[in-house]
């Protein structure tokens, strides 16, 4: 049951990215599966600020070998999913 609730709420994420922020559908699901990457290693709704969890992704190990666009964008989908919740 929360797996479906999760998967739905990802839906929604993926539908207010393209009616908010005027992302097509491809780009919004490339946001959802870069929060789908990083959301394994980091909560994404942690109370941490957004600034200390950009500084935390681009530490992160498992993103050592990323390139600092790939960090970005993945810093991104936390970000943009956090006002997403907020909204």
């Amino acid at each position: 049951m929360a797996q479906n609730q999760h998967l739905s709420k990802l839906d929604e994420f993926s539908n207010w990215l393209v009616g908010s922020k005027d992302l097509s559908l491809r780009s919004s699901r490339d946001v959802v599966c870069r929060l789908r990457r990083v959301a394994k290693f980091l909560n994404p709704l942690c109370s941490k600020d957004d600034a200390e969890i950009g500084f935390i992704v681009s530490h992160l190990p498992a993103f050592a070998k990323c390139s600092s666009s790939v960090r970005s964008q993945l810093k991104r989908s936390i970000v943009l999913y956090r006002q997403f919740i907020r909204a």
